[in-house]
């Protein structure tokens, strides 16, 4: 009888934590998701100054090359080349952050390895040791 009843509470540990890691998992999607659109919003909002500065700064330096001093010309040109670096920068970001899926390939897992993992590090000896 010990072991009927150890084999159910085995069994219905098992669904409890696959519950939970379904769970886990849309949490994780829906987090990434909100992420990937945060990200998205804040480049636009970030690059629309950017190209605007770029563009005046340029129109600047087209209508007054000749016009201005060697300084003027000079600190327009820090200004265009600023905005260019900013806008590379937050390209960077972007990339780095990895939100997008673009390029990653993914491949299936057993779901079952995942949570004998987990039940294996749950019930090891040190694991009970610091629940104490």
């Amino acid at each position: 009888m010990f072991f009927v009843a150890s084999a159910i509470r085995n069994i219905s540990d098992r669904t409890k934590i696959q519950k939970q890691l379904k769970q886990h998992v849309r949490e994780l999607s829906r987090s990434n998701a909100e992420l990937e659109q945060f990200v998205y919003d804040a480049s636009d909002d970030l690059q629309e100054p950017l190209r605007i500065v770029g563009s005046f700064a340029q129109l600047l330096s087209q209508r007054y090359e000749r016009k201005s001093d060697k300084d003027t010309n000079e600190f327009i040109g820090y200004i265009v080349d600023e905005a260019n670096r900013m806008r590379i920068l937050i390209n960077d970001l972007l990339t780095f952050s990895g939100t997008s899926t673009s390029g990653k390939e993914f491949e299936p897992i057993d779901i079952n390895e995942v949570v004998n993992m987990y039940c294996k590090i749950c019930s090891s000896p040190l694991r009970k040791s610091m629940l104490k």
